[in-house]
């Protein structure tokens, strides 16, 4: 009874240590090698994702799998880069819109801390106005319009300089992925069936257990990220319609794209909006912003868990420490890909592969 009892101990703890030692090298592959073979990863990514158009072509239409593989992948690269520059054109005009609206944001500001100066000669003043006061006794001898906009133009000069640098790295960086991505896709089978090979039987079934998970988990996950970005979308657009804040599907939208990061969320774009107006005067449109944004954070705070537990199949708890934690070690990523790691266990655990923890 004994033996057997130690030798579940002595079971476990492996198990355990062989799952830490995945994690350790999933984080340092992540940390640091990502970046050197993201063009390559990128390819095969594309590769996958493309292979069944490849293969209806190759199979179905008797097209050579060279040609099938240049044509897919060249219109799968285009579709992306035109999704792409869509994107960046309805942001670069929003933020040209900004752009033109700083001098009348300036003139509020400037009017608004003029105004509480001369009020506080011979009125009674609120505690935020008395504090926004002695900041502003502070700046006093500060040219704001020249320092904003000084600053503005410094750090738009700063991130064009950016671009402008990046742009043949960046160029380079997408020539290799689509070259590699064609390769790959032209011997996609064979390179498939060489890294199988490189493994025993058991880790051979392990390996495209885990292929076939990882498929269905990503598309889980895709669905009810998809799912809360609508949701905070509906939200957002009818509080603004609600409170007459134009154009309003549009700003919902950017808003709810942000949003997808669990982190940063809403708050990204609502609350530097909020301070704007409130330090330009507009306290009742600052309030709504920040009533908005309250709301629209309880309510994703609430549904988060429950949505992705639900289609992913975790426990909300399970899931809100697993997004945490990834954050903590990975940043950003690291709430996306903690989850997916954890239901990828759970499935391996439930087919028989692993073993972590008893079901009984």
């Amino acid at each position: 009874m004994n033996y057997n009892t130690n030798t579940q101990k002595i079971s476990f703890i492996i198990n355990i240590v062989y799952i830490i030692l995945i994690i350790f090298v999933l984080y340092m592959v992540l940390k640091y090698a990502l970046v050197l073979f993201l063009p390559f990863l990128a390819a095969l990514l594309i590769s996958y994702i493309a292979e069944p158009a490849i293969s209806t072509l190759t199979n179905r239409l008797k097209i050579k799998r060279s040609i099938s593989s240049a044509v897919c992948i060249t219109f799968f690269v285009l579709i992306l880069i035109g999704v792409t520059v869509l994107l960046s054109i309805t942001v670069m005009s929003k933020l040209k819109e900004l752009y033109n609206s700083i001098p009348e944001y300036i003139e509020q500001i400037t009017y608004y801390f003029n105004g509480l100066k001369l009020k506080s000669n011979y009125d009674i003043i609120s505690p935020f106005e008395q504090v926004t006061l002695m900041v502003f006794e502070h700046i006093k001898d500060i040219d704001i319009v020249t320092l904003l906009s000084g600053s503005f133009g410094s750090f738009a000069f700063n991130s064009f300089s950016g671009l402008v640098t990046s742009i043949p790295y960046v160029l380079m960086s997408l020539v290799i992925t689509f070259v590699s991505a064609v390769f790959i896709s032209i011997s996609f089978c064979e390179i498939k069936r060489f890294i199988i090979l490189q493994f025993s039987d058991k880790y051979r079934k392990l390996i495209l257990e885990s292929k076939r998970s990882l498929s269905g988990i990503f598309k889980k996950y895709v669905k009810s990220y998809a799912a809360l970005m609508l949701i905070t979308f509906s939200e957002l657009t009818l509080f603004f319609i609600i409170f007459d804040i134009r154009p309003a599907a549009s700003v919902a939208l950017i808003i709810a794209v942000v949003d997808i990061l669990p982190v940063l969320g809403v708050g990204t774009v609502m609350l530097p909006w909020a301070i704007i107006c409130f330090v330009g005067g507009n306290l009742t449109k600052g309030l709504v912003l920040l009533s908005i944004y309250a709301v629209i954070t309880v309510v994703r705070q609430i549904i988060e868990p429950k949505i992705i537990g639900e289609n992913i199949g975790l426990h909300p708890i399970v899931t809100l420490i697993s997004i945490y934690v990834g954050l903590k070690i990975l940043g950003i990523l690291g709430m996306f890909v903690a989850p997916i790691l954890i239901m990828l266990i759970r499935d391996l655990q439930k087919k028989g592969l692993i073993h972590v923890w008893n079901e009984k």
